[in-house]
């Protein structure tokens, strides 16, 4: 019965969702195309186990996307690995981003600013439009452009 209604709610959230796609106003259409133009990238330092982490994320004008992570011991890579999502804005001012990747779950992304070279995200496990004071996490991506 529990899986029912993860799928039920799964369903729900899924189809309730704003499409990436479809009829958009001009605004709507820039903050889609700074989102899927390029690779969001992030380093992190890692202190306790003195590994430097860089975790990109691409996101696609088709609801998919690509989280890559890769992590650097003394400057030699021991850890590369790519995971896929699928990724909808849940509102229509587009100000949040539900991400669904099977790794890991739910995931959403208030957009606090967006320009051509900064991704500056809050991100939380639930909704913060639904759940309003949401314990989150804020995270800044840099621009770079898309990887092949």
């Amino acid at each position: 019965m529990k899986y029912m209604h993860y799928l039920l709610t799964m369903l729900i959230l899924l189809v309730s969702c704003q499409s990436p796609t479809g009829y958009t106003t001009p605004e709507q259409d820039r903050i889609i195309s700074l989102l899927t133009n390029g690779v969001w990238q992030r380093k992190s330092i890692d202190e306790a186990n003195k590994v430097e982490v860089l975790d990109s994320w691409s996101f696609e004008k088709t609801g998919k996307g690509s989280n890559r992570i890769e992590r650097f011991e003394n400057d030699e890579k021991v850890y590369d690995e790519t995971f896929y999502f699928q990724w909808a804005f849940t509102t229509e001012s587009m100000a949040v981003i539900y991400i669904l990747r099977q790794q890991t779950g739910e995931s959403f992304w208030q957009i606090m600013d967006l320009t051509n070279s900064v991704l500056k995200v809050q991100a939380s496990i639930e909704d913060p439009v639904l759940n309003p004071g949401i314990e989150y996490s804020e995270r800044t991506y840099k621009h770079n452009i898309r990887e092949d």
